[in-house]
């Protein structure tokens, strides 16, 4: 299990593919439930229950562009990566989450918001890595196609959680 999470690391790291992982339909099970849980505790502790429904986004939208680009048989391995790697990032932001809501409600340096936006642009970049070597294809169709993710998945957030909405009402 320790060389799978070095995987999941190198992948964070750019330097491993999503083709490097095993084509296995039980680490996608355990990747996913590592996801799901690192996302319940989020959801927990940031009080973003909306951060629950990612989990079907990221398989319904895997899914679909695979599909479009006639990559199905790279699923299991490309989601796996996903789920792997959004575990690892969503994992480390938990206590910057934690952080970001003891400073609501005391004094606003902006600290935590930066280190999210930091983390934020990682996560983008390695979902543009995953995608690129899934598809086949350059780092930019990568990089589109991770942020036509990011925007579903923003937009999901918005419309399950009052809260999002009201801070783009704003």
């Amino acid at each position: 299990m320790g060389q799978i999470l070095l995987a999941f690391i190198d992948i964070c790291r750019l330097r491993s593919t999503p083709q490097d992982l095993p084509g296995s339909n039980f680490l996608l099970l355990v990747a996913l439930a590592g996801m799901l849980s690192v996302n319940a505790a989020a959801a927990v502790i940031c009080d973003k229950k909306a951060m629950l429904l990612e989990f079907a986004v990221l398989i319904i939208f895997t899914a679909g562009v695979l599909t479009l680009a006639g990559r199905q048989n790279r699923f299991v391995q490309t989601l796996t990566a996903l789920a792997g790697t959004d575990a690892i990032i969503n994992f480390l932001y938990l206590p910057i989450g934690y952080w970001n809501l003891l400073e609501q409600a005391g004094v606003h340096t902006g600290t935590p918001q930066f280190i999210g936006l930091i983390m934020f642009i990682w996560n983008t970049i390695v979902l543009s890595h995953i995608f690129r070597h899934a598809l086949s294809s350059w780092f930019i169709v990568g990089f589109f196609t991770a942020i036509c993710y990011v925007w579903i998945a923003v937009t999901m957030y918005a419309f399950f959680d009052p809260s999002i909405q009201a801070s783009f009402e704003t």
